[in-house]
């Protein structure tokens, strides 16, 4: 967003070039516009996501036509495999996204009644495959035909038209501000909030000056990549054993059933800690810091069935077995 920023105003002010100080700018535009909350930012993302499909239509057939000789050339005559290396890159994809995925129940306060389980499950999953399956696949493509690794850069050759790439640029800042609104602005405000009882909008200011201190102009450069990868999978060994105790606690102990008034009890069955997921957990991840390249995948599939025994060995003890296929054995 910086980059993409950064050539905006140097497309007008020859002389400027900090993206540093770009970075800060969306920053605080950013911080701003999240303090008004998850809706401030709807109607923008919804001519933002229609105009960057264009853009990326008009991409490809750009690529097809013009490079369409080293694009297959890098890609069905390359040296490789699809052994562990490819893996252990399909663990860092899903270390960024999946926390996304998890943070899902503060997006689904907002969503609007009436729709069937099965119709809004389609409805969600469906644009994420179409768009994400898109955005990869031409920026895979955009990277072989230019060697630059930056969508922001490689545009600007392939487009070779400074007003072009101006009008897809402003709408590249743009998606990224609506994207870290929902995606990393708001989901951890709301912890916060929830922690310290703290007003919204504080939370959200503070969060954004934490984001900055993380200095991510550092950790996306191309010397912190190894560092940056190793970082996500680190932290994947976690997400996998999570994402692994929400859909058995879901879909096999719960048999999809949950009455959401317990969540919202603080006497009900949900209140306090339930040990068998932190047992699951920590049983998942060990393996996951191990093999660390495969964290995701081992964390999963040693957090599974940790979750199944543990809930099963505590479900005389545990106010968390109301309501699973546990509670009356």
């Amino acid at each position: 967003g910086a980059i993409a920023l950064n050539y905006i105003i140097g497309y007008f002010a020859t002389d400027f070039d900090n993206k540093w100080i770009c970075f800060l700018i969306l920053q605080g535009v950013q911080i701003v516009l999240s303090m008004y909350g998850f809706h401030s930012i709807k109607w923008v993302e919804s001519i933002i996501s229609t105009v960057i499909i264009l853009a990326m239509v008009y991409l490809f057939v750009l690529l097809v036509r013009d490079h369409s000789d080293v694009i297959s050339q890098k890609w069905f005559q390359a040296d490789g495999t699809w052994g562990w290396q490819f893996w252990a890159f399909i663990v860092g994809f899903l270390g960024n996204y999946a926390a996304i995925f998890l943070s899902a129940a503060d997006y689904s306060r907002e969503l609007k009644p009436g729709f069937s389980t099965g119709k809004r499950g389609l409805l969600y999953f469906s644009p994420i495959v179409i768009a994400y399956g898109t955005v990869l696949v031409i920026g895979a493509m955009l990277a072989s035909a230019t060697g630059n690794s930056s969508p922001v850069d490689a545009m600007r050759i392939i487009f070779a038209n400074d007003q072009i790439t101006l009008f897809v640029n402003v709408f590249i800042v743009l998606g990224v501000i609506a994207v870290n609104m929902v995606a990393n602005i708001i989901a951890p405000a709301y912890v916060l909030q929830y922690l310290t009882k703290m007003k919204y909008k504080l939370a959200v200011v503070i969060v954004g000056l934490l984001a900055i201190a993380t200095f991510p102009w550092v950790l996306v450069s191309p010397e912190s990549s190894e560092g940056l990868g190793t970082f996500i999978h680190i932290y994947s060994a976690f997400l996998g054993p999570i994402v692994g105790i929400l859909l058995v606690d879901y879909y096999l102990l719960r048999k999809q059933k949950i009455d959401v008034k317990w969540l919202y009890d603080d006497k009900g069955p949900f209140k306090g800690v339930n040990y068998a997921a932190f047992i699951a957990l920590a049983i998942g991840a060990i393996p996951g810091l191990i093999w660390v390249d495969y964290s995701w995948f081992v964390g999963f599939l040693a957090g599974v069935p940790a979750y199944i025994l543990a809930s099963y060995l505590l479900r005389k003890t545990s106010k968390f077995s109301k309501g699973t296929i546990f509670e009356n054995k």
